[in-house]
């Protein structure tokens, strides 16, 4: 009787010895250690988009750069960088004295020129009653029979070279106030002034920048997308353009109708209008502009780590099942968007799938 409960001993022994060995074995052969459990993604139902986005430059939708048309020096300069003026503001001055002279000499001949044709149009009146009035006494001899004498001259050319004259000295008022409102520069429009070049007491040159304005009121983005995403684009679509973190909603104004070659890569310049714009939205600065290009609202979907063999609208699942076991369903797919890929069928809300 004692015979088996030795052998039972010995062979727990051996088994527990060849467990032993086995193990040392593992330990110093080095081989892999059983695989872990897949990671799980559940199934969920939301949104799916498709956006491209491209890096912009913002500016203003209206600037102007604004200066002087004669050589001359600067007597007054009454804004700085980053101030706001209305419309008709005097933004700086030059010397004005030799216009504001030329404007008084041009509406001093003006009105001589007035008064010449005023002469000229009383001489021709006279001229003509007085011809009225011998044309009348010869035609009726009885009133004394004598027929009156009339220098009528030529009075219709002598009133036409008058309104000529007075034309002339018109046009030339019009020019000099014209170059005495030049010594001042006025804001086309209410603004901001991005930039001022130079101060009191420089001489600046002829059609040189002094001051540059602009209506920030409106802001334009404008962004290089590629060839494929521009022509999904169209003006009027819905963009967000995001400002140092802060998204602003904006939309298409214009898409260039020729494209830009850069080293094989065709892109399309975009003009992006935002109608209110962050305060940090400054000419020059950079934002991004993302837009959707097509959407599939309130649909299952997974991320593309979870499916497997896609070709074309079809892939693999490997869904793992409460108790454990996994089984591989065919999927069909929709739209494949940024964060993950829409499914039409296949899978249900919920289900766990593996990540591949």
């Amino acid at each position: 009787m004692g015979s088996p409960r030795v052998k039972t001993t010995v062979i727990a022994a051996a088994a527990l010895a060849l467990a032993a060995g086995g193990t040392a074995a593992y330990l110093l052969l080095g081989d892999p250690a059983p695989a872990e459990a897949a990671s799980t993604v559940e199934v969920e139902r939301g949104d799916v988009e498709l956006t491209a986005s491209a890096s912009g430059t913002v500016a203003a939708a209206r600037s102007w750069s604004l200066g002087f048309d004669t050589e001359a020096e600067i007597t007054e300069v009454n804004v700085a960088a980053g101030d706001e003026v209305s419309e008709g503001d005097v933004l700086a001055r030059i010397d004005d004295a030799d216009a504001a002279e030329a404007v008084d000499d041009a509406q001093a001949a003006l009105d001589e020129a007035e008064d010449d044709l005023d002469d000229a149009e009383a001489d021709a009146a006279e001229a003509d009653t007085c011809e009225t009035t011998t044309t009348t006494t010869t035609e009726t001899p009885s009133m004394g029979g004598q027929t009156q004498t009339c220098d009528t001259g030529s009075g219709t050319d002598a009133i036409l070279t008058a309104q000529q004259r007075r034309n002339q000295a018109e046009a030339d008022l019009e020019d000099a106030q014209a170059a005495l409102d030049a010594t001042a520069v006025t804001a086309p429009a209410d603004g901001t002034v991005m930039s001022v070049s130079a101060s009191t007491g420089t001489v600046l040159s002829a059609g040189t920048a002094l001051i540059e304005l602009a209506d920030l009121t409106t802001v334009t983005v404008t962004a290089d997308f590629a060839e494929a995403d521009a022509a999904a684009l169209a003006p009027g679509q819905a963009v967000t353009v995001t400002f140092a973190d802060e998204p602003v909603d904006a939309q298409v104004a214009t898409i260039d109708l020729v494209g830009t070659d850069t080293d094989g890569l065709v892109t399309y310049g975009v003009a992006i209008t935002l109608a209110d714009a962050p305060d940090d939205a400054l000419a020059g600065s950079s934002a991004t502009v993302t837009v959707v290009l097509d959407s599939a609202p309130d649909t299952l979907w997974v991320p593309a780590a979870a499916l497997r063999d896609i070709d074309g609208d079809t892939a693999t699942a490997e869904v793992v099942n409460p108790d454990g076991t996994t089984e591989t369903r065919e999927v069909a797919l929709g739209l494949r968007g940024d964060g993950g890929v829409a499914v039409t069928s296949g899978l249900e809300e919920g289900d766990a799938v593996a990540l591949g």
